[in-house]
């Protein structure tokens, strides 16, 4: 059995960088998810925590107040990366397994259409300026997803797997993180295109990455100026 460990922290960015203890909350079992979880996505207005159970091949709800899992989500094939758009209450899932990604209502769970990406699809993103799903997938791409068509409007090629990746808030640019090159590939949403690359040393599987955009860096291993 998994535990989810919930951390009460205002800004998690803030904190890290502060050097501040986070205080453990809640912790809340994950009695069906066997084997890994990955990515996770909140609904904050309806307390709902939505979890990729990669290695059991579902996504599970998590009710927050309850502090337990109200629902396994049966189905999918290597579920990592998971995105709850509130505006349209819709959940979106990509697939691993199956380079699919999964749009499903999010009251009923019914799904309302199946994309195919790439093999491997894994973080997802949106883009809120142009109403756009992202999706990293394959052996290197980010692919644009138009939210109301449900459909495959292109992608943007990068050359390596990218792991976590980022849209500037107040610009068009996307930070991608791919440890498999060494690098943070940066891309343009409006060119569709990558426009520079920065180089990440000797860092080994550095996944994750956020943005500190007030202070114009990103932390993905290591802090790099976005200047």
């Amino acid at each position: 059995m998994l535990f989810l460990r919930l951390s009460a922290v205002g800004l998690l960015l803030a904190t890290a960088l502060s050097a501040q203890s986070l205080q453990l909350a809640q912790t809340i079992p994950l009695p069906r998810a066997d084997g890994r979880i990955d990515h996770l996505s909140l609904d904050a207005a309806g307390g709902r925590l939505f979890v990729a159970s990669l290695g059991h091949n579902t996504v599970e709800i998590v009710d927050l107040k309850a502090g337990r899992v109200a629902r396994s989500l049966p189905g999918f094939s290597e579920p990592q990366g998971v995105y709850y758009l509130a505006e349209l209450n819709r959940l979106y899932v990509a697939n691993g397994g199956t380079g699919a990604m999964d749009v499903l209502d999010g009251s009923s769970f019914a799904r309302l259409a199946s994309i195919k990406c790439g093999d491997d699809a894994d973080n997802v993103r949106y883009d809120a300026t142009a109403k756009q799903i992202n999706v990293g997938y394959g052996s290197g791409a980010l692919g644009i997803i138009d939210r109301a068509k449900n459909t495959l409007l292109g992608s943007v090629p990068l050359g390596s797997h990218p792991e976590s990746f980022q849209l500037e808030p107040d610009g068009s640019r996307i930070f991608v993180n791919v440890p498999d090159a060494n690098e943070i590939f940066v891309a343009s949403r409006t060119k569709q295109a990558q426009v520079d690359a920065w180089p990440t040393g000797t860092l080994d599987a550095n996944c994750p990455l956020t943005l500190d955009s007030a202070a114009g860096r990103s932390l993905g291993g290591q802090l790099v100026s976005l200047l």
